[in-house]
């Protein structure tokens, strides 16, 4: 979904593999990311259930 998004708002970037290791240094591991989006995908599936 996130990669859909992306590149509905134009042609996504390539950045490098510094960066990336970077931005995992601060953002945590698969596990933390998928508790992280839990409250947000609560509120969307509420959403996308009352527009069902």
């Amino acid at each position: 979904m996130v990669q859909l998004l992306a590149m509905a708002v134009g042609r996504p970037e390539l950045f490098g593999r510094e960066t990336a290791l970077i931005t995992r240094e601060q953002v945590g591991t698969h596990r933390a990311g998928w508790f992280q989006v839990q409250p947000l995908w609560d509120q969307m599936s509420l959403i996308g259930d009352a527009n069902s």
